[in-house]
């Protein structure tokens, strides 16, 4: 999905961006108050995405998995001229069990307590299909039944080839911030083609902000008994 191929869009200086948030206030409220609330951020720590949760018994844990995404995503099936069916079938085999224990050393071992949400910011838009697929089927090992995903997608074709420092400004709205000059690659997400991921995670509701991405709360159901 993603494109070798960059376009440059010069900024004059740094931007900083204040989006006003269509989900979190209704999100907030879908978490418990009779018991402790788990929430995991795949995000660098910020006190700010602390302090959004004050009024909560909190379990917060920050994932900054960054840099092994990175990683993960240089993880490719290598060249290797013409193939058989069946040996392609068996590297694709073997290159999806790489990345899968990639993927659970990233996430570790389930935690006692599951997740209620994940922060996930523009992180899904950056793993190709295949990929987020997997990461996905990992991730809502560790989630609640009913647990929710917050996630920001870009959904126009062509995305920033960097993840933006985004952040809570307070429990309405959220801010990102832009580089000076940002490079734009082919990709993203539309909510379409996010079925199918991941058995039991539906996208619960979705709202367009004004920059042009999708902010996003994915529902997990659970698997069927």
């Amino acid at each position: 999905m993603l494109s070798s191929q960059l376009s440059r869009l010069p900024l004059a200086t740094a931007e900083i961006q204040q989006l006003r948030s269509g989900l979190l206030p209704a999100l907030m409220k879908t978490l418990p108050r009779e018991r402790r609330v788990a929430v995991l951020d795949l995000g660098p720590a910020r006190q700010g995405n602390l302090d959004c949760f004050a009024p909560f018994a909190l379990r917060y844990t920050c994932w900054d998995i960054s840099e092994e995404l990175a990683v993960l995503r240089a993880l490719r099936l290598p060249g290797a001229g013409r193939l058989s069916r069946a040996e392609r079938e068996a590297r694709e085999a073997e290159l999806a069990e790489r990345r899968r224990a990639m993927i659970d050393a990233m996430l570790g071992e389930p935690p006692a307590q599951p997740w209620d949400l994940v922060l996930a910011w523009e992180l899904f838009n950056y793993l190709e299909r295949p990929v987020l697929s997997l990461f996905l089927q990992r991730l809502v090992q560790g989630m609640q039944k009913g647990g929710r995903i917050h996630a920001l997608i870009w959904g126009q074709g062509h995305m920033p080839a960097k993840m933006a420092d985004v952040r809570f400004a307070d429990p309405h709205s959220l801010i990102r911030q832009v580089p000076a000059e940002e490079e734009f690659i082919d990709g993203g997400y539309s909510q379409y083609q996010l079925r199918g991921l991941c058995e039991g995670l539906v996208v619960h509701k979705g709202v367009l902000l004004r920059n042009g991405l999708q902010e996003l709360n994915l529902s997990y159901r659970g698997r069927p008994e």
